[in-house]
């Protein structure tokens, strides 16, 4: 038998690789109290083999998450020779395995995946480290062909909240909130404005769930007392759903809450949403013949990204340069050039504006004026001949523009600047949770602007 690599009892090494995903906290407490009261006759890691997962399994888990190599091979073959690279490294605690395709391959040491330079330098690129079975094989001759993977039975918290997603996206969620209260986690739905709880969980789910949302939506290094936002993906059915993340901190924890952009948004058009045919044949004239800026009003969930992207569809085939600058991008299209504002690499609206006007845009949609700065950056883009279109939270047209005068916008750029303001609320359905859109307009062409006092 070979010895054990000092890595593969390290318990802290190992819990920050398999807790929360695949192996829950509590459950983990289990297992390492169960290894010290066998009184470690084996490896942390031999005995997670032997008794919770499959080897295939551990391999797997492992080897996914650090991006290393496999050696599924139950007996591993160190090199014949040794040159004075080789001996230096097995001193360090390494084990140097047979050359392959170029690659010197070499495994143990004190950690996973260890940082190879302070050994190698950062110019020699031949070496790689390897992961090896868990278990400690009798050494023989013969080399034992893989075992198949066995299947598991076993519920990971990373496929739970998966399918609990995915389940609650099908039945017509519109978001999911996850709500930090002490050691629970309380999961509700928001459909139809309406707060529905989907479960209460007080077994230490809590962090477990928060610290997984984070790393798919990679947002591992975030500062638990701020304000995040970002995106993630996760299985729905035989495709991937596109999901917002937004995290908020709360006195109890974390509040965090998903919203998936509509499902229309990907296939829209203006006039299945509900516009009027004239105010359809405004939109694409301004956006085709008359620059300036055309802005989408309405409360919170009026669908306002929605009429946005209906607009882009509808200029589909019109071979236009089309260029959007989100916060962060709803729905992936491929007939445009989109980019999401990214306030850590200081990519704000006004940056992307900015570049943007040299990239010859025939349209420009900017996601939503939020502030003086998207406000400005878009008023001076309608300013240079260009159609941009945006939305803004307001609850008519006046509003919108008294919003633009309060944020500092000199009334003559309003007035040269701004053609079209629409207005819209959601019409519900009492049969179905089908919405429809209800539409005011005002077409400022050529009428100037009136800002109310």
């Amino acid at each position: 038998m070979r010895d054990p690599f000092p890595y593969e009892s390290n318990v802290s090494l190992i819990r920050n690789t398999l807790v929360p995903d695949p192996i829950l906290p509590q459950e983990w407490e289990r297992v390492l109290e169960d290894w010290y009261r066998a009184g470690k006759n084996s490896t942390l890691l031999e005995h997670l083999a032997k008794t919770l997962l499959s080897e295939n399994e551990l391999l797997d888990i492992l080897g996914n998450h650090l991006g290393v190599q496999i050696c599924r091979d139950p007996v591993f073959r160190e090199a014949d020779k040794l040159d004075a690279i080789g001996h230096m490294l097995h001193n360090h605690g390494f084990r140097i395995l047979a050359e392959k395709n170029g690659i010197r391959y070499l495994t143990g040491g004190l950690s996973m995946n260890p940082d190879l330079s302070p050994y190698l330098g950062t110019a020699d690129s031949s070496w790689e480290w390897i992961l090896v079975s868990p278990l400690r094989h009798q050494d023989n001759a013969d080399i034992v062909k893989e075992e198949p993977a066995q299947s598991s039975t076993r519920y990971g918290l990373s496929a739970w909240l998966e399918e609990l997603i995915s389940s609650l996206w099908s039945n017509g969620a519109q978001d999911i909130h996850f709500e930090r209260d002490e050691d629970n986690l309380t999961i509700r739905v928001h459909n139809a404005r309406e707060m529905q709880t989907v479960g209460v969980w007080s077994d230490n789910r809590a962090n477990s769930v928060t610290r997984l949302l984070c790393t798919w939506a990679g947002l591992t290094n975030w500062d638990r007392n701020s304000f995040v936002d970002g995106r993630l993906t996760i299985k729905h059915h035989l495709n991937s759903l596109e999901l917002r993340i937004s995290i908020v901190p709360t006195v109890n924890g974390e509040s965090i809450v998903l919203r998936a952009p509509s499902a229309s948004i990907s296939h829209c058009n203006l006039k299945a949403l509900g516009l009027p045919n004239p105010l359809i044949e405004q939109i694409l004239d301004a956006a085709l013949h008359d620059p300036g800026l055309i802005i989408c009003t309405g409360p919170t969930g009026s669908g306002k990204t929605t009429t946005l992207y209906g607009i882009l569809h509808e200029l589909k085939h019109a071979n236009l340069k089309i260029l959007t600058i989100e916060d962060p991008v709803e729905q992936k299209i491929d007939f445009a050039v989109q980019s999401s504002v990214n306030v850590i690499s200081n990519w704000t609206f006004d940056r992307a504006i900015h570049a943007y006007l040299r990239q010859d845009p025939d349209l420009i949609m900017i996601g939503e004026i939020r502030d003086g700065e998207s406000a400005e950056a878009a008023c001076r883009a309608a300013l240079t001949g260009h159609c941009v279109i945006t939305s803004m939270h307001a609850g008519s047209d006046q509003t919108a523009l008294q919003r633009l005068s309060a944020w500092g916008i000199p009334k003559g750029l309003i007035k040269e600047t701004v053609r079209l303001i629409i207005n819209q609320r959601l019409e519900k359905s009492s049969r179905n949770k089908a919405l429809s859109a209800m539409f005011r307009w005002r077409d400022y062409k050529d009428t100037g602007v009136s800002l109310a006092t």
